[in-house]
């Protein structure tokens, strides 16, 4: 599971396109589209949780939130919806303040969302109006109601009791659920307790290392690994080219999964798991 916070756009747009920060939302919006292309190629990627809008853009100007709005709608519907078909990618939205969306958005995104039910590749879940604060708030609203009406005792209350009661869990599950009953395994990674909704990997594009409301409680183990992680996914990129441009196989970490071999094409074997982290190791000191 990745997750991303799609920040840095206003400033791009104003140094690369004259000032038109709306052309740098755009332009992010083209980068998620090449990013949701490397998790599918990269393989053993389930999940993608991108951070597009957030409860507090709405303090942004009146002017910017209707352009983003429109271009959310545009994105959706010109883009995203063939890229997705064409690519078997599942393509949920995720927002805990969804009555302030405009209804071109709403009605976009559901007709993603339904278009897409059958997918079975990558999900994206995208955050819209999302705030992770409203979502703890929520659960917790959810499971003292249950409580109150005796349907639930205190001391069963446990962390993935609450987990199951925030917004990331129903999207993460309805693929688990799915795979079970079609006979396959939940995910690739083979989760299925709350874990499977929690980020491997948080990257946060600007640079920034702040979290900005964005999945706090679900990111409680991934801070400790996000700029190894990050650093790692450099060195592939990096590797990748590499081996690419000198034609010579790539090591396991840098073509699939990183823990075990794999045959790659032209008849080349993969090198062992333990080999590619020494490339690995010595691709990161050079960076």
């Amino acid at each position: 599971h990745v997750a991303v916070v799609m920040d840095g756009n206003r400033r791009y747009g104003r140094r690369h396109h004259q000032g038109n920060a709306i052309k740098g939302h755009w332009a992010g919006g083209k980068a998620l589209s090449d990013f949701i292309k490397w998790c599918r190629l990269a393989g053993g990627i389930d999940f993608l949780t991108v951070y597009a809008f957030s409860e507090e853009n709405w303090s942004r100007p009146p002017a910017e939130v209707d352009a983003l709005m429109s271009l959310f709608t545009q994105y959706a519907d010109d883009t995203l919806r063939k890229e997705a078909l064409e690519s078997n990618v599942r393509v949920k939205m995720l927002s805990t303040d969804s009555e302030r969306l405009p209804r071109s958005v709403l009605k976009a995104m559901a007709e993603l969302e339904t278009a897409t039910a059958g997918c079975s590749g990558l999900t994206v879940n995208v955050c819209l109006s999302y705030g992770s604060r409203s979502e703890i708030v929520a659960a917790a609203k959810a499971l003292a109601t249950e409580a109150q009406a005796g349907r639930l005792a205190p001391e069963d209350i446990t962390e993935d009791l609450f987990s199951r009661n925030l917004t990331t869990w129903s999207s993460s599950h309805e693929a688990e659920k799915e795979a079970k009953v079609g006979g396959g395994s939940p995910t690739s990674s083979g989760k299925t307790n709350s874990s499977s909704c929690d980020p491997d990997i948080l990257i946060r594009t600007s640079g920034e290392h702040r979290i900005s409301n964005f999945l706090l409680w679900q990111v409680r183990t991934t801070l400790t690994t996000f700029w190894l992680c990050l650093l790692l996914l450099t060195c592939f990129s990096f590797m990748r080219v590499w081996c690419v441009s000198c034609r010579r196989p790539m090591p396991a970490c840098v073509h699939g999964d990183i823990f075990h071999r794999q045959t790659l094409a032209g008849n080349h074997r993969a090198r062992p798991a333990r080999h590619s982290w020494a490339v690995c190791t010595a691709t990161a000191a050079v960076w």
